[in-house]
């Protein structure tokens, strides 16, 4: 009878000698099907131990070794019935792979409105890791990864603390207002802080109509929330052509300048963004040509249509008219 081996041979040992320093060059696991020859033999002999432990034929003191490889700990610490845990394991390690290079060759992080597939599905797993990590799902071992591809430390800073109880978040809003003038916290701001309380302040614009008495009433103590609330209940929303026509008269008198968000107040500011918006809608080739009509009647917007257009073929943007009216809302928050 073959006496059964109580400790891995020299060529594991050997293996796991070359895993590892693999694993801390590339910061991910290696996977079998790569062009790389060494790449996938790391994969094969990775998928073998996996395989073996699901089994229970892999060796304690192997598994030992094998649980202080960044990314391996979760994989040992699932039951046998876990086997999809491998597969969603290496798709997470590939994603971020492919995020890194896109990073490294755009310079900057997927949008969902860009250009093509691989950007979408880029930023839709993005998403998914905020969404983890504000629900305080994210591995250790997931972030550490994530850490590797360039500003990604800044974003996990700004997703901030998951699972923050409402009423800290809220006790911490009455502080900072409190603090600074009263005024309310801005998204555009560089502080961590002020940035985290305006994120906080979106969602409640976008829920409170749903919140418990209680929560409304907490709310209305903060300085500056009652008008706040009164704005949120009433509507703000005006057609399209009435909107043209405010635009059309401001312009005319003001020499043809649009109104522009940082320098204007009230009513001005609020058709500098319905300008913003529609420059947006057209960079995104979403501006209807019936809308672009319409704007084309205010003076001097042409020259505006032709910068805007030179603006994004230098940024390699394509514009392409949509043609049904019904692509944008009409009517801009």
């Amino acid at each position: 009878m073959q006496r059964r081996r109580c400790h891995p041979t020299a060529q594991w040992r050997k293996n796991f000698q070359t895993l590892t320093e693999w694993v801390d060059s590339h910061g991910r696991l290696p996977e079998v099907r790569k062009a790389c020859p060494e790449e996938s033999r790391l994969g094969k002999f990775l998928k073998t131990q996996l395989v073996a432990a699901r089994k229970g034929r892999l060796l304690e003191e192997a598994k030992q070794h094998l649980v202080r490889v960044p990314g391996l700990q979760d994989l040992f610490s699932v039951s046998p019935q876990g086997s999809g845990s491998w597969k969603a394991e290496s798709r997470f390690n590939k994603s971020v792979a492919i995020l890194k290079d896109w990073v490294n060759t755009h310079g900057t992080m997927p949008w969902r409105t860009g250009g093509n597939d691989m950007e979408h599905k880029l930023a839709r797993f993005l998403s998914e890791q905020r969404k983890a990590c504000r629900q305080a799902r994210l591995p250790p071992d997931r972030r550490q990864q994530l850490l590797s591809v360039p500003g990604m430390d800044a974003r996990l800073q700004r997703w901030g603390l998951p699972n923050t109880p409402f009423c800290a978040r809220a006790e911490a809003l009455e502080l900072w207002v409190a603090g600074n003038g009263g005024r309310l916290p801005k998204r555009n701001s560089a502080n961590q802080q002020e940035a985290g309380l305006a994120r906080f302040l979106n969602v409640l614009q976008r829920n409170w109509s749903k919140f418990p008495a209680e929560r409304c009433e907490r709310l209305k103590k903060i300085p500056g929330f009652q008008a706040r609330f009164h704005r949120w209940s009433t509507c703000r929303k005006r057609p399209f052509q009435e909107r043209v026509e405010a635009l059309k008269v401001w312009v005319s008198e003001h020499d043809g300048q649009l109104p522009k968000r940082e320098r204007e107040n009230g009513s001005a500011h609020e058709l500098a963004k319905f300008v913003s918006y529609h420059q947006h809608a057209y960079s995104r080739g979403k501006l209807s040509e019936e809308r672009r009509s319409q704007l084309l009647e205010v003076p001097g917007m042409s020259a505006y249509f032709s910068r805007w257009a030179s603006q994004f073929s230098e940024s390699g943007t394509q514009v392409s008219e949509c043609t049904s009216p019904s692509s944008l809302s009409s009517t801009v928050e």
